[in-house]
């Protein structure tokens, strides 16, 4: 779930995946199938069947996880779980599951091969902000599922960035324009940067 190129979208993905993987550990447990999934415990009881305590400790455990990762993350409501369908692949829904207020957009959009090929070829972010001008009410929608951020590691890794930057030796340093740099994703041009300096002049 950490990384620059995240978004509500694929981070929901990544939780429902481990969900699914925590219910399939559970089933396993009951036909006593610990091998494939708990290679660790395996390995601490050399080879031999686990004992009927520590199966139970582990599905115990498992069923904590599953209710824990069910009251953190609840299941959706329909209206965010069609919004978010739009939001992935707009050619894959109907026109009678999208709000009426939308659906004229929403049939252009459809009709639109060129926008249809960038689904293929360019990320999510940047197919919606291509279309925004074309069909601004459909991407004020999408919007709400790309632009909130979907973890605090964009906040943590500029936390580290700071801390390495200012220093207790440099604890009165203004880091504002350091941290910009240094958090950038943007490669400077160089050549254009110094072309518009003048050179030092002897005296």
């Amino acid at each position: 779930m950490q990384g620059r190129e995240r978004n509500v979208l694929n981070v929901t993905d990544s939780i429902n995946a481990f969900k699914d993987k925590l219910k399939l550990w559970v089933e396993r447990l009951a036909t006593g199938n610990v091998r494939v999934s708990f290679l660790v415990p395996h390995s601490l009881v050399d080879k031999k069947a686990p004992s009927a305590s520590l199966l139970t400790d582990i599905k115990h455990h498992l069923h904590s996880l599953i209710a824990e990762f069910e009251r953190y993350f609840p299941k959706l409501d329909p209206r965010t779980e069609q919004l978010m369908s739009l939001t992935r692949n707009p050619f894959r829904r109907n026109v009678h599951e999208i709000a009426e207020q939308l659906q004229k957009e929403f049939l252009e959009l459809t009709n639109n091969s060129a926008i249809k090929d960038d689904f293929k070829e360019l990320s999510i972010e940047n197919v919606w902000v291509q279309a925004q001008k074309l069909y601004p009410n459909i991407n004020l929608a999408t919007f709400k599922m790309l632009i909130p951020f979907a973890s605090t590691y964009l906040c943590e890794s500029a936390f580290s960035v700071m801390l390495t930057i200012q220093s207790k030796s440099r604890n009165r340093l203004e880091v504002e324009a350091d941290l910009r740099c240094a958090l950038s994703t943007t490669t400077p041009n160089i050549k254009i940067m110094v072309s518009s300096k003048q050179t030092q002049k002897s005296h």
